[in-house]
């Protein structure tokens, strides 16, 4: 729709707009990090319209995002597991909290925006308290290669962005779905 375009064409305009008073700006190792820190925000955006379209409300999504993260920094740093299994337990977490809001929302029947602030804030006290406040650091380079490693010149989270949202699109255009 025009509202669409609308938004469009002031996102191209501010970027000309930038780009012309800070040549820095349009430099491919600038366009690389604002596509790869865009693309992360979308993802967790992605799992947001989500919620939306079937009808529900979350205020947790972010923290749960954060949760999940720094689960697997936590499982593949400090406990020294294998990447591929931290990524898997960190997902399951997330999923975990999913259903956690869930239970809360239709079996306790909470309000949505009460049940998930309130988890919100209990999935970054957990995160406070595992990681004492500090940022979990000395990565393995393995696992750094899965948020700053590259494909043909294209970030790894760029590609997930692009991944996830086809198999959302193919999941969202489903007559299965019925959404």
């Amino acid at each position: 729709g025009s509202e669409e375009n609308t938004i469009l064409f002031v996102f191209i305009f501010i970027i000309i707009l930038v780009s012309s008073i800070i040549p820095q700006f349009r430099t491919l190792y600038n366009i690389k990090i604002v596509t790869r820190q865009f693309s992360l925000v979308t993802i967790v955006a992605m799992g947001q319209a989500l919620v939306i379209i079937t009808g529900g409300f979350d205020l947790s999504v972010g923290a749960i995002a954060a949760l999940s993260g720094m689960s697997c920094s936590y499982f593949s740093v400090i406990l020294n597991w294998p990447i591929a299994i931290s990524v898997l337990f960190a997902l399951a977490i997330g999923a975990i909290c999913g259903v956690f809001n869930s239970i809360l929302i239709t079996k306790i029947k909470i309000n949505a925006l009460i049940a998930t602030l309130a988890s919100g804030w209990i999935f970054q006290g957990i995160i406070l308290v595992t990681s004492k406040g500090w940022p979990i650091s000395d990565f393995p380079e393995n696992y750094t290669a899965i948020g700053q490693g590259q494909f043909l010149g294209i970030t790894f989270p760029v590609i997930y962005m692009i991944l996830i949202g086809i198999i959302l699109t193919i999941f969202l255009s489903s007559s299965y779905t019925y959404l």
